[in-house]
């Protein structure tokens, strides 16, 4: 295990700070960022509307989606936490996106409940995670192209 690695689970688990303990409360403390999040987000779209693009916004989960992750995760309740804190604010921008008509990518829908998806050690995809985003991705893509118009077109994507 990287040194890194170890000194933060440590770090965490001994803090003092409070941190969720489930996803109801890190839902109730994602409101801020997220709000943060949304308004630069919504001035992007803004931009792009403006140009004759279309933005895309691609929205990638935490570990929480693959359950051996989770497994593996749990036991180190505080460490844990951020990636429901990171699942939370997920969940709540992807929901504001889709409210104001934000074209959204949500790679969670295609990796959830499918182990073996992220790297144990740094939360990173896998090669079978990574297979999976790029499918997702390569078939929004395509979707994007034939709603902006021929090929040789040169709106959104």
């Amino acid at each position: 295990m990287q040194g890194w690695l170890l000194g933060s689970m440590i770090d965490w688990e001994t803090g003092k700070w409070e941190v969720p303990r489930n996803a109801e409360e890190a839902d109730q403390r994602s409101a801020p960022t997220v709000e943060e999040t949304l308004t630069w987000l919504l001035g992007a779209n803004e931009l792009a509307r403006d140009m004759g693009a279309e933005l895309v916004v691609v929205l990638a989960p935490s570990g929480v989606v693959d359950p051996d992750y989770v497994e593996f995760w749990r036991p180190w309740s505080r460490y844990f936490s951020y990636n429901l804190s990171a699942d939370a604010r997920h969940r709540r921008l992807a929901g504001e996106l889709n409210k104001r008509g934000l074209s959204v990518v949500d790679l969670r829908d295609s990796l959830k409940g499918v182990g073996g998806t992220y790297r144990l050690t740094d939360g990173h995809w896998t090669e079978k995670g990574t297979d999976i985003v790029a499918q997702r991705l390569a078939g929004a893509l395509l979707e994007l192209r034939q709603r902006s118009g021929a090929p040789g077109q040169r709106k959104g994507l």
